[in-house]
C-alpha cells in the first residue's frame, strides 16, 4: 500500500511535468484535470493508511500525515485546478510557473512517503540483525558444548541441537530475501549443514571446524546487513535534512515578510487614535499568515521527532512554536506594538540558526569502523542528524541573542509605569528563554556522554 502510494506521488511529477510540455491549450487543460482527480484520489488513500497505522504504528503513521500535511497545506488540489482554469484562459506563463511550484511540493510529498518505506526497510531489517546475534549466540554455545562433549550420546544430542539450529538459519536466509547478507548467511547454513552431517556420524573434530566457520560466516552475514542499515540511516537523515532545510528556510523567509510588514503597520498606529478597520483587518491578515507557521513547525518537529538523535533541535524548535503562536495571537487580538517586531526578530534569528544547523557540513560524524571482527559486529557509531559541533553553535546563536535583548532591556528601562510592566513582562520572557537553553545544553551534554569517547 505505501509503495503504491510512493508510486502514484512519483507518477503525479512525472504526469504534471508532461501537462507542463503539452503544445495545446485544450490537451493541457485536459491533462491536468486528470492529474487533480489523480491527487485527490492520493490524498483520500492517503487518510486511509493514517488511520490504518495510528495505533498499531504511530511513527508510520506520522510520516503519512506529514506527505498529507504537505499536500493540503500547500493546496495542491486547489491549484491544480487555478493551473487547469489558468491554461483556459490561455494565461500560460502563469500556469506554467504554478506548475513548476506544484511539481515541487509533489516531490516533497513523494519524499515523505518515501522516508517512511526507508524508515520500514530499516526496523525490519534491524529485526533481522537481532535474529542473527541469536542464532550466533546458540551456535556459539553449540561449539562450546561439542568442546566438553566426550561421548556418543552427546554427539547425538548436540546433532539434534544443530539440526534445529539448521532450521533457524533457513527461515533467516529466506528473510534475508537475496539481499545484503544473504551470500554469507547461504555460507553459514552450509557449514551448519556440514556440522550437523559430521555429528550424525560422530565426526566430531571435523564438527568443530564446520561450527567456526559457521560462526564466522554469521559474523559476516551480520556485518553486512549491519552496513545496510547504516548507509539507509545515512540516506535517511540526508532526506530529513533536506525536508528541514526546505522548511525551516520556507518559514523564515515568510517571517520576514511579516515582520516587515507588522513594523509598517506599527509605523502608522497612533497612541492617541483608536485602531482603524483597515488595520484591523490587516492584522488578522498577518495573524493568519504568522498562526500557519505553527504547521510548518510541527512538520518540522515530525522530521525531528522520527529522527530522535539531536536534543537541541527540538528545543529551539519548540521554542519557535511557542513564539509564533505568542505573534499570532498578538496580532489576532489587534495589541501590536514594538515588542511584538522583537519577539518576531527572535524568531527570525532562531529560524536562522536552525537553518544553520542543518546546513553545516557534519565534520564531527563518525569515523567509518576498522574491519575486526569486532568492530564488524558492533558497527560504527551511531551517526546524527546533524554534529554535535553545529548544535552548540546553534545554542549560542541563540543565547547571543538573549544576550542582545537583555542588554537593550536595560538600555530602555524608565520609571514611568508602562515602561515598569513592559520591563517586567519581558524580563520573565528573557528569563524563560534562559532557563529553557540552559536546559537544552545540560541534554546535549547528557547525550554527548551517552554515547561515549
Amino acid at each position: 500500500m505505501r509503495k503504491a502510494a510512493t508510486a502514484v506521488a512519483v507518477g503525479l511529477v512525472l504526469a504534471l511535468c508532461g501537462a507542463a510540455r503539452g503544445q495545446h491549450g485544450g490537451d493541457v487543460a485536459d491533462a491536468q484535470e486528470r492529474v487533480a482527480a489523480r491527487m485527490q484520489q492520493l490524498e483520500q488513500r492517503l487518510l486511509e493508511l493514517t488511520g490504518q497505522f495510528r495505533d498499531r504504528e504511530p511513527e508510520r503513521a506520522g510520516s503519512i500525515e506529514q506527505a498529507l500535511a504537505v499536500s493540503r497545506e500547500r493546496l495542491i488540489v486547489a491549484r491544480m485546478e487555478s493551473v487547469r482554469s489558468l491554461v483556459s484562459q490561455g494565461r500560460y506563463e502563469e500556469a506554467a510557473a504554478l506548475q513548476q511550484r506544484l511539481i515541487d511540493d509533489l516531490g516533497e510529498v513523494a519524499l515523505a512517503l518515501a522516508a517512511d518505506r526507508a524508515a520500514q526497510d530499516v526496523a525490519r531489517l534491524r529485526e533481522i540483525v537481532a535474529r542473527l546475534d541469536g542464532l550466533h549466540a546458540r551456535q556459539a554455545e553449540a561449539l562450546g558444548q561439542l568442546r566438553q562433549a566426550l561421548d556418543a550420546q552427546a554427539m547425538a544430542a548436540l546433532a539434534d541441537v544443530q539440526a534445529g539450529l539448521l532450521g533457524e538459519g533457513r527461515e533467516l536466509l529466506a528473510a534475508l530475501a537475496g539481499g545484503p547478507g544473504a551470500e554469507a548467511m547461504a555460507a553459514a547454513m552450509g557449514h551448519m549443514s556440514a556440522a550437523a552431517g559430521a555429528l550424525s556420524k560422530g565426526g566430531r573434530g571435523k564438527a568443530l571446524g564446520e561450527q567456526q566457520e559457521a560462526l564466522d560466516a554469521l559474523d559476516q552475514a551480520r556485518a553486512a546487513v549491519q552496513q545496510a542499515i547504516e548507509r539507509m540511516e545515512d540516506q535517511l537523515r540526508a532526506r530529513r535534512r533536506a525536508g528541514l532545510r526546505a522548511v525551516f528556510g520556507e518559514m523564515l523567509a515568510e517571517q520576514r515578510a511579516v515582520r516587515l510588514e507588522t513594523e509598517m503597520l506599527v509605523a502608522t498606529l497612533s497612541a492617541e487614535s483608536e485602531v482603524t478597520r483597515t488595520q484591523r483587518l490587516r492584522m488578522a491578515e498577518l495573524a493568519t499568515r504568522e498562526a500557519a507557521l505553527v504547521d510548518a513547525a510541527d512538520r518540522a518537529m515530525a522530521l525531528l521527532d522520527a529522527d530522535g538523535s539531536t536534543s537541541a533541535l527540538p528545543a529551539v524548535l519548540r521554542q519557535v512554536r511557542a513564539d509564533v503562536g505568542a505573534v499570532a495571537a498578538r496580532l489576532g487580538a489587534a495589541r501590536l506594538g514594538p515588542e511584538v517586531v522583537l519577539l518576531e526578530e527572535d524568531v527570525e534569528a532562531a529560524l536562522q540558526a536552525l537553518l544553520n544547523a542543518v546546513s553545516a557540513r557534519a565534520s564531527d560524524q563518525p569515523a567509518p569502523p576498522d574491519d575486526s571482527t569486532t568492530q564488524r559486529r558492533r558497527g560504527r557509531k551511531a551517526s546524527r542528524l546533524v554534529g554535535a559541533t553545529a548544535e552548540l553553535k546553534l545554542l549560542r546563536a541563540l543565547q547571543v541573542q538573549v544576550n542582545l535583548r537583555t542588554a537593550q532591556l536595560e538600555a530602555r528601562r524608565g520609571d514611568s509605569w508602562e515602561q515598569v510592566e513592559a520591563s517586567r513582562v519581558q524580563t520573565a520572557r528573557l528569563a524563560e528563554r534562559q532557563t529553557r537553553l540552559a536546559s537544552a545544553v545540560r541534554e546535549l551534554g547528557e547525550a554527548l556522554r551517552g554515547e561515549g569517547p
